[in-house]
């Protein structure tokens, strides 16, 4: 019996264990996120910017103003733009975009948009 309730035990972990916890969005989202190796800013990271940000961070509504590459850039040097974006308790901010995490698979790009230079 004990035996029993031990591999039942193992089962049920193992199940919840398994379970994806991505939303349905999330997971479309990522999957029309392009495979790109050398992300510029005008090609790849602006459209990111103005799909995800623009919304609010423009035309003085909220700080930053996010609408060029001068301060995109210099926001994702010091850290602070990735921060939002990805981990936004370890910066004591609220989740940016304010409509939930945007897909991993962007975060990543202005990640490697850093991490190749900001090409623009």
């Amino acid at each position: 019996m004990k035996t029993l309730q031990i591999l039942l035990i193992i089962a049920i972990g193992t199940f919840f264990g398994s379970c994806e916890t991505k939303s349905i969005q999330e997971l479309e989202a990522e999957a029309t996120v392009p495979v790109v190796t050398n992300p510029t800013y005008t090609k790849d990271i602006a459209p990111i910017i103005s799909e995800n940000c623009t919304s609010c961070h423009s035309s003085g509504q909220q700080s930053p103003n996010l609408t060029t590459y001068t301060i995109v850039k210099a926001k994702a040097d010091t850290g602070s733009l990735i921060c939002s974006i990805e981990d936004p308790i370890s910066c004591g901010v609220t989740i940016m975009p304010p409509t939930g995490k945007m897909a991993q698979a962007k975060i990543d790009l202005i990640k490697l948009w850093k991490a190749q230079g900001f090409l623009q």
